[in-house]
């Protein structure tokens, strides 16, 4: 009996073999199709992401995630949208979903380490720094995050180890000098900060901080001619630059020059009358920092 119907039972099964191959093999189709879908998407996306329509961009990248939820990329992607918008709290949900499903993004970590630093989450932000740094140490962006934090809390040594490293990684970037330049007037080597003012003016003369940061150094080393040339520079580049404009007025008044002050100041309080208050409590600040005598000999 067994033996005179087992060509049919054979058949059966192949039947059945054929049945479930073929809805394995739709099934595997749809989510081909789909995942080449949500590439599609993600393309687009980070094509608006790219010319600055972040609307766009993070609608594509909704898209792609709907396609494949599982996609690490497009949930980092549209957090770096939501950040360039200033949605930091929609970024950092995307932020925690990437990391879920790619623990090792070195990037994300860095982003939310950005985001933790903005909204006061110091120990997050710095694990976030750390942890990011550890996965791929040669990131200048990761080391360099990592160093503005650290000089937010005023750990200036640990800020010089990452801008060293920063440096290291990548050695024209204006910005990077400046900051360490700045960490190091801190320390109190002014010669080392000096050093890297005029390495980011030479690498940016377009770059107002450096200049102004080098005309304070100037300034409270006694060298009023060449800081009021370096205000002039900064105010040149960057009108708006408070801290450069209080401290271009203070210069004329090294050398009893209260008009000239007066005068280069006007254009600026004129724009922002409500400026005045302030500047003069800032004048008033400075001019207790000065070393009087080396102003007196100045005359």
């Amino acid at each position: 009996m067994c033996r005179k119907n087992w060509p049919l039972k054979i058949a059966g099964l192949c039947f059945v073999l054929v049945e479930t191959l073929f809805f394995l093999q739709t099934a595997a189709q749809a989510q081909s199709s789909r995942s080449k879908s949500a590439a599609s998407y993600f393309a687009r996306g980070s094509e608006s992401n790219a010319r600055g329509d972040f609307d766009r961009a993070i609608t594509d990248y909704g898209i792609a995630i709907t396609f494949d939820p599982n996609f690490a990329q497009a949930h980092y992607a549209r957090a770096q949208a939501y950040i360039s918008k200033g949605e930091i709290e929609v970024a950092l949900d995307d932020l925690n979903r990437a990391l879920e499903l790619d623990p090792r993004l070195a990037a994300a970590y860095n982003d939310r380490g950005y985001i933790f630093s903005a909204i006061g989450k110091r120990d997050s932000a710095l694990a976030d720094f750390n942890r990011a740094i550890e996965l791929n140490p040669r990131l200048p962006g990761d080391n360099y995050n990592r160093a503005v934090f650290r000089i937010r809390q005023r750990d200036y040594k640990g800020a010089i180890l990452d801008l060293d490293r920063t440096i290291k990684l990548t050695k024209k970037q204006a910005r990077v000098y400046n900051n360490r330049g700045y960490v190091r007037a801190a320390l109190g080597d002014r010669d080392g900060a000096l050093a890297d003012f005029n390495r980011a003016i030479k690498l940016d003369p377009q770059h107002a901080a450096a200049y102004g940061n080098r005309g304070e150094l100037r300034l409270m080393g006694g060298d009023y001619l060449r800081a009021l040339a370096d205000y002039n520079q900064a105010l040149t580049l960057s009108p708006h630059y408070l801290k450069v404009n209080s401290n271009h007025e203070l210069v004329p008044l090294c050398f009893d020059k209260r008009s000239e002050a007066q005068s280069d100041f006007a254009p600026c309080i004129a724009r922002k009358p409500d400026l005045n208050s302030w500047l003069e409590e800032r004048i008033k600040q400075l001019q207790a920092q000065l070393p009087m005598q080396g102003l007196q000999k100045q005359k």
